[in-house]
């Protein structure tokens, strides 16, 4: 089975790759990963209420994109994602 692992930080975003990972879903040689980045917390929400994440990072404060980019590969790391012979998208 191969994965695909979507990481969005918006509200365009999440609109976006919704139908996309909709019909992903629906196909059985593959299976999606969807993390967000926490950076609209309040807002994304309230678009899609059927669409969940499998993670959720905790980037919510920083100061210019190098900071929110140090944290946010700093929070990815973790998951190993290439090792696991995941795409990123």
């Amino acid at each position: 089975m191969k994965s695909i692992v979507f990481i969005i930080g918006t509200r365009p975003e999440l609109i976006k790759i919704h139908e996309v990972v909709n019909q992903l879903n629906k196909e059985k040689k593959i299976r999606t990963i969807v993390i967000s980045s926490n950076q609209q917390s309040k807002l994304l929400p309230k678009y899609l209420v059927d669409f969940k994440f499998d993670f959720t990072l905790e980037i919510r404060k920083f100061k210019n994109d190098a900071e929110f980019f140090s944290k946010f590969f700093s929070s990815i790391e973790k998951f190993n994602f290439h090792r696991n012979g995941c795409f990123l998208n």
